[in-house]
């Protein structure tokens, strides 16, 4: 008899176990698989190691220069010398002539008369600067007020106000210049960009009395 119980058991148990195994591979075949990654997922996952190239994309450099209407730009002011100029720059003269001092990739030139500044010119990024294709680089600075360069008109017309004096330009030239305002001191270009888009592409800057400006904050 004792025989049998444990004959009975065996077989209990072995059917059990058996059951387990069959559910467990059942549960197995019917649990969805977790898909494999997609799109830039898969791509960061699957691809190998690459070297980071730089931007080719000019980026600001030297001295952050407050631009001053009728006054100059941060310390330098109408009337420095060449040598001023360039030790506040700290660099030389990109392209030096009798009557300019130009610096190219910071988009500033300064024009000289008997050898003091008289005008400087400052221009947004891309805007070509030289007859063999150099472009100028990035300008680093803005007024007190805020006003930058790539600015759309009505964003400059919010800082400043509307200009005393208005012009639209006939010729557009190689910049896209389309209009011309005028404020004491400092002369604003509106370039047309290639998307359309009208935009701050030039300011001139001569010597005038021009109250200070209040400090953006």
């Amino acid at each position: 008899m004792k025989g049998r119980h444990l004959a009975i058991a065996a077989a209990f148990w072995s059917a059990a176990c058996t059951c387990n195994k069959s559910e467990q591979a059942a549960a197995s075949a019917e649990a969805p698989k977790a898909p494999p990654p997609s799109g830039t997922s898969a791509a960061i996952s699957s691809a190998p190691p690459v070297e980071v190239q730089p931007s080719s994309w000019p980026i600001p450099s030297g001295l952050r220069l407050a631009i001053l209407a009728g006054k100059g730009v941060g310390p330098i002011r109408f009337g420095a010398t060449v040598k001023t100029i360039e030790r506040l720059m700290d660099l030389p003269c990109e392209i030096r002539t009798e009557d300019s001092c130009r610096y190219i990739a910071r988009a500033i030139d300064f024009m000289l008369k008997d050898g003091a500044v008289v005008e400087m010119h400052l221009h947004r990024v891309e805007r070509g600067a030289t007859p063999d294709g150099r472009m100028y680089g990035v300008f680093n600075g803005r007024t007190p007020e805020g006003v930058a360069f790539l600015m759309l008109p009505t964003g400059v017309d919010e800082l400043l106000g509307r200009a005393p004096k208005a012009e639209v330009v006939k010729d557009p030239g190689p910049w896209g210049m389309v209009e011309i305002r005028e404020y004491p001191g400092m002369r604003l270009e509106f370039d047309r960009m290639p998307n359309g888009k009208v935009v701050l592409g030039g300011i001139v800057l001569t010597k005038a009395d021009v109250p200070e400006a209040p400090q953006r904050r």
